[in-house]
């Protein structure tokens, strides 16, 4: 992902912490997490919340923003974190089977950069509709990253 320049006027000061924990190299399923608790998933899709990134790495997350009891690493992986207690979405499904498969497009996409055709040459070689198919991974991904992360961490 290529960040914009900023204008000479700008200074960005670098992030206390640190930024962007290191993921697994999505091109490697077996580097990816099989089997987890619903609370695990909930943390390895929080984890690559940009929002959550970035308010760890300047130093400014409210965990309860989150849902979470505590501040925690972004590159704590895998951990099953305290919560605060929180009503549940009642419609919210996991379908944990897909989960390592949403976390490496997710990985390659929006942490990695690479294009949709490269991902689905990648994931589904064989699969006509492929390139259909990534976007769709992408889509669930997301939705997991920024919204349904709570109701997994609430299991």
């Amino acid at each position: 992902m290529r960040l914009p320049e900023m204008p000479a006027h700008i200074v960005v000061e670098p992030a206390p912490r640190g930024i962007f924990p290191k993921e697994a190299d999505w091109t490697k399923p077996d580097e990816y997490p099989k089997s987890l608790s619903r609370r695990a998933w909930g943390w390895e899709f929080l984890r690559r919340n940009p929002n959550y990134i970035l308010d760890w790495a300047y130093d400014e997350l409210k965990p309860g923003r989150y849902r979470l009891a505590d501040e925690i690493d972004p590159s704590v992986t895998p951990y099953e974190p305290p919560v605060e207690t929180a009503a549940l979405d009642r419609r919210f499904r996991a379908t944990l089977k897909h989960y390592p498969l949403y976390l490496r497009v997710w990985d390659a996409r929006l942490l990695g950069g690479a294009k949709i055709a490269e991902i689905a040459a990648t994931i589904y070689p064989d699969r006509k509709n492929r390139d259909d198919a990534v976007k769709k991974d992408i889509k669930a991904a997301s939705q997991l990253v920024w919204i349904d992360y709570r109701n997994l961490l609430q299991s």
